[in-house]
């Protein structure tokens, strides 16, 4: 018996054994070509499916072989086991491949196939015999047509062969199926190729299952017919990979080429290519001029080392953000801002860096504008009042810490309403020019001439002595060289003007007193010059006491009203273009039982500067969306967003975004329905906890506005991060935009900005149909106003609204 297989095992070393052996090693080398292209970025789930069954294809072969020179029957049932094995591992991942290659979502066959092949794997393991035999009977010697003899098996097929088989041929018809459905979509030369590979595949597949059931006798060619497949469907799927490739450079090469975006590409931080916008943006003609260079020559130099820094850092894999706005340099030398973001980008041919570059000179300047716009007066170009208190807040913080004496001077014009009235506002606006230069003239540099409103003036002295007397006898002299300045005539037109000033003048030495309670010393000290003749300067009276006295009452009576229920909420109704009410503005009044209705702002900074705001802000709140969920049952307020003003203090509570919460889950209204109304100081102030507590309420579908818009300054960077819903145009410039350009164009200016940011704007204060007309005709759609309704009690709200 020895000598038996000795011979056959000498015979069989002429072609089968040695084109296995080749068949192998080419199914490894198809295993690395495809699983390195797929593993390369961007990975491939394809490519490294087809990899793997180059991979399983390897074990089959091998196994094959030793199936064909087995020496008895142990051996050839392990060998034929693991053959087995393979083979079924091989169609699992066949069955996948196909179903990622044509695009097929539904993955149920892949997937009950995939459960039904696991099984098999199981049961040709743990039978004694494998899946391909009930019984294997001996082994016997086949001799091949050309001379060469291999090792078979004779047994007898069961049931698990036959279950086997069928699931064969049905991986088979769902591969055909798939391939057949992509060639129809695509029409493409490499999907035929896939399908006459799968053609081929099955036939062999047919002889080999034939051979395994003893009806053929030859030896078992699966591994040619995997061989054959892996041959076709490899040279069609690298076909396919590069038209891919080619598909995507084309498509990147039109992005860069039509892109409105300045865009260049670098290679170890030098400069390969750019694009025509780029070029134009640095004052460039040639790519020449640029590529070869450093990558961060339009960089000013200033900035250039930040620019390089966070590049190198990001690439090392730190968390750097290297999208940021920094300086650019064109050729001619001249700087400009540009934003710039860098990516590093790993491609066949190595890392390369990309980044892209725009060029933000125009909003800045629409930056610049603005803020100008919100920090100045129009008419005189003096800070307004918006400036006038952050420049007292520094001034308040600067004397506290040198301990020196500053000042505040409040001067308002005496009978500037009679000229306004006997020679018309164009005079009047010429005379307050003219004051606004002259009391510029009488200050050192450091001090501040700002423009309350109307016809008043405010100074704002630093670095007074730390003496109060000595320090008196400073503001005395500045107050008479603003007499004696202001006392000589004003060329008004074709004739001559004289006027005089009231001045109010209060010290301060430290921050126990607020900006509020400085102006209304100089405010009550200025009263005190007009009563006094007029033309003079008075300072603030301790004995002027008795406002602040009235104030103290005020709080008590103010804590009495929150205990006993004397507030009450007004409504003032919101309204589109069309005249439709779209929701209402919840105001706070205060129902006084002897004084009757107090206004809010004679309560409201009280109640700020004493913390009573927030009792009075969580009870607008709750009431808010009690009243939200009363007009749910009412078809003609259940579409009512009602919008609610939030204080600075409420809204940086650590617990208000709970408070909210609970608000409207309490009340189980819709959140969209409530609306949070805010300043733009509160957003300026603490902007980051402010974005984040924004987008906490923000993600449960609460909206909000930006309050006041204009009045202030928002930085585009800033807006552009908050999730606003709605910006609200200030009051202040709707009152006179019918007569006003500066308004008018301030208007239009926020009215575009907000559109480029996809917000939605509603003017307050409107109160004429000329003004009306204006804002629509600048692209305003939202209006409130006692145009449209005054606030009023809910009753009244609502049967104003039936009648509508």
């Amino acid at each position: 018996m020895d000598t038996q297989f000795r011979v056959v095992r000498e015979a069989m070393n002429e072609i089968v054994i040695p084109g296995l052996y080749l068949f192998a090693g080419i199914m490894a080398y198809a295993t690395f070509h495809h699983l390195s292209n797929a593993l390369s970025p961007p990975r491939d789930r394809v490519q490294i499916l087809f990899g793997s069954i180059c991979a399983l294809a390897i074990p089959f072969t091998l196994f094959h072989v030793q199936m064909l020179q087995a020496h008895d029957v142990v051996e050839y049932v392990r060998a034929l086991k693991w053959d087995l094995s393979s083979a079924i591992l091989f169609f699992i991942l066949f069955l996948w491949f196909i179903a990622l290659h044509t695009g097929i979502h539904h993955w149920f066959f892949p997937a009950g196939s995939s459960v039904l092949f696991a099984i098999l794997f199981v049961v040709n393991l743990s039978l004694p015999y494998s899946l391909q035999y009930d019984h294997v009977e001996n082994i016997g010697t086949l001799q091949l047509p050309w001379g060469e003899a291999v090792t078979r098996g004779n047994g007898h097929s069961g049931f698990w062969a036959y279950i086997t088989i069928s699931g064969v041929f049905a991986a088979f018809a769902y591969a055909i199926y798939a391939l057949i459905g992509k060639y129809r979509r695509s029409r493409r030369f490499t999907d035929l190729c896939m399908l006459f590979a799968i053609g081929i595949f099955l036939l062999v597949t047919v002889l080999g299952i034939l051979t395994r059931l003893s009806i053929v006798s030859f030896f078992e060619p699966g591994p040619i017919g995997i061989l054959t497949m892996v041959i076709v469907m490899s040279v069609a799927l690298t076909s396919e990979t590069r038209r891919r490739q080619h598909e995507s450079e084309t498509r990147f090469r039109t992005v860069i080429e039509q892109s409105p975006i300045g865009m260049a590409f670098g290679r170890d931080g030098i400069t390969v290519e750019v694009n025509d916008v780029y070029l134009q943006m640095f004052g460039y003609k040639d790519m020449s001029e640029v590529c070869g260079h450093p990558l961060t020559d339009q960089i000013a130099p200033q900035c250039r080392s930040e620019a390089q820094d966070r590049i190198r850092r990001r690439f090392m894999g730190e968390q750097v953000e290297t999208s940021y706005e920094t300086i650019g340099i064109r050729k001619d030398g001249s700087m400009f801002p540009i934003y710039i973001s860098a990516k590093r980008l790993v491609l066949n041919d190595g890392p390369l860096t990309f980044a892209f570059l725009i060029d933000i000179s125009q909003r800045k300047e629409s930056e610049e504008e603005i803020k100008h716009l919100a920090f100045h007066d129009h008419l005189t170009g003096l800070p307004n009042r918006r400036l006038l208190l952050d420049r007292l807040h520094q001034a308040l913080a600067s004397s506290a810490r040198s301990g020196r004496h500053g000042a505040l001077l409040l001067i308002d014009m005496d009978d500037f309403k009679t000229l306004n009235d006997t020679h018309g506002h164009v005079m009047g606006d010429s005379l307050l020019q003219q004051v606004a230069e002259r009391l510029k003239s009488c200050v050192r540099e450091g001090d501040t001439v700002a423009r309350l409103g109307g016809d008043e003036f405010v100074l704002i002295l630093e670095n007074l002595s730390e003496d109060p007397i000595e320090a008196g006898e400073q503001i005395k002299r500045v107050g008479l060289q603003i007499h004696e300045s202001l006392d000589r005539p004003f060329q008004l037109d074709l004739h001559r003007h004289r006027c005089t000033v009231s001045v109010g003048a209060t010290l301060f030495s430290d921050t126990r007193l607020t900006k509020d309670e400085l102006i209304k010393q100089a405010d009550i000290a200025m009263y005190q010059a007009k009563k006094a003749g007029r033309n003079t300067l008075r300072f603030f009276d301790p004995q002027m006491q008795e406002a602040i006295n009235a104030r103290a009452a005020l709080e008590i009576e103010l804590r009495k009203a929150l205990e006993s229920g004397q507030f009450q909420l007004y409504f003032q109704v919101q309204m589109d273009h069309l005249h439709r009410p779209i929701g209402a503005e919840t105001l706070i009044r205060w129902i006084h039982p002897e004084r009757g209705l107090v206004a809010p702002a004679q309560f409201v900074p009280l109640a700020e500067e004493t913390g009573l705001i927030l009792p009075i802000g969580q009870w607008v709140m709750e009431t808010a969306c009690s009243q939200i969920k009363a007009w749910e049952q009412d078809e003609l307020t259940r579409r009512l967003v009602l919008s609610v003003n939030v204080s600075a203090k409420q809204f940086q509570q650590p617990d208000f975004i709970l408070q909210v919460r609970d608000s409207v889950r309490s009340h189980g209204i819709k959140p969209g329905m409530l609306k949070l109304e805010l300043t733009e100081s509160m957003l300026i102030e603490n902007i980051e906890d402010t974005i984040a507590t924004m987008i906490a309420l923000n993600e449960i579908g609460v909206q909000f506005s930006l309050d006041d818009f204009g009045t202030g300054y928002s930085s585009m960077q800033y807006l552009k991060r908050l999730p606003l819903d709605q910006i609200k145009i200030d009051r202040s410039f709707i009152h006179e935009i019918a007569d006003n350009a500066s308004d008018r164009a301030i208007v239009q200016t926020i009215i575009a900005m907000a559109q480029s940011l996809n917000l939605n704007v509603i003017a307050e204060g409107v109160e004429t149909e000329e003004q009306r007309d204006i804002l629509i005709d600048k692209g305003c759609r939202y209006f409130q106003g006692f145009l449209l309704g005054k606030p009023v009690p809910l009753r009244q709200f609502e049967a104003s609204l039936a009648r509508q």
